[in-house]
C-alpha cells in the first residue's frame, strides 16, 4: 500500500509538509484528513530541464508549457501527475 505525505501528517508521523495547493485541495476532497493548510511560502515556475544534446528542444518545450498555461491544462496535468495518474508507459 502506498503511503502518502498526507497520511504521515494525519497519523502524526510528521509535523509539517510542503505540498502543492491543488493536491492539498484534491486530497481534502478525497478523505476527511485532520490537516490544515498553512501559509503559502513560495510559488515555483515550471521549467524544462534537459541534457545538452536535447537543448534544441527547449524552445518548443517552453512554447508547449506556455500554451498549457494559457488554457489552464497545466493545472490539470500537474494534479494528475501528483496523484500518480500520469506515468511512463512501457515500450
Amino acid at each position: 500500500m502506498r503511503s502518502s505525505l498526507f497520511e504521515f501528517i494525519a497519523e502524526a508521523r510528521a509535523d509539517i509538509a510542503s505540498v502543492d495547493e491543488q493536491e492539498f485541495r484534491f486530497q481534502r476532497g478525497q478523505r476527511d484528513w485532520p490537516i490544515m493548510r498553512g501559509p503559502i511560502f513560495y510559488h515555483l515556475s515550471l521549467r524544462a530541464r534537459v541534457r545538452k544534446e536535447h537543448a534544441p528542444l527547449v524552445p518548443r518545450l517552453n512554447e508547449a508549457i506556455a500554451c498549457l498555461k494559457i488554457t489552464s491544462q497545466i493545472d490539470t496535468l500537474i494534479g494528475q501527475a501528483m496523484r500518480g495518474e500520469i506515468y511512463e508507459k512501457d515500450n
